[in-house]
């Protein structure tokens, strides 16, 4: 794994490339979506200004994959992540608004055929329990996620304690 000016340099290099791919095919969702991730990538290891430039460029790469391929789950699923990275630099009501776009996006990739987990987990940051519960059971119940994957992601941290969290953890423990 590369980091630091080496890996912003191959960021770079990777955008150029998504770049001249789409000159060649303008409607290829997958590259607009792999664009988009790659500039989410880059972002989260940039800070303030810079990366929310970036979170931008990637929202706009989402959208592109969304309007070529519109049931195009992963672009949903990724753009709400994407959108939750925000969301957590900022305070108040922008961070409301970016945690709310992010809901949409999380419920339009499950519309599409995409897993539950990640609204399941933005609700819980949200401190939502029962919405958080809900889509929990319904990753759980598809086994979609392992019980241990839950206990150890950081986002349910809120609800660790939680006799309904724990409840439904045991429900589906092997």
């Amino acid at each position: 794994t590369k980091s630091g000016n080496e890996a912003e340099e191959l960021y770079k290099e990777a955008f150029e490339k998504y770049n001249l791919a789409t000159t060649y095919k303008q409607d290829d969702h997958q590259v607009y979506y792999n664009w988009g991730v790659a500039l989410m990538k880059l972002a989260t290891i940039k800070s303030g200004n810079e990366a929310e430039e970036l979170y931008e460029k990637a929202f706009e790469k989402y959208k592109l994959a969304t309007t070529y391929k519109q049931d195009d789950h992963n672009a949903y699923d990724t753009w709400g992540l994407a959108l939750v990275e925000l969301a957590k630099t900022k305070s108040g009501s922008e961070a409301e608004e970016l945690y709310n776009e992010a809901v949409e996006k999380n419920k339009l990739a499950i519309k599409y055929g995409g897993e539950a987990y990640n609204l399941a987990c933005l609700y819980a940051i949200r401190n939502q329990k029962a919405e958080a519960l809900k889509y929990l059971e319904q990753t759980l119940a598809r086994n979609e996620i392992t019980v241990d994957f839950v206990e150890q992601d950081e986002d349910w941290k809120n609800l660790r304690n939680d006799p309904d969290f724990q409840d439904l953890l045991s429900r589906y423990k092997k």
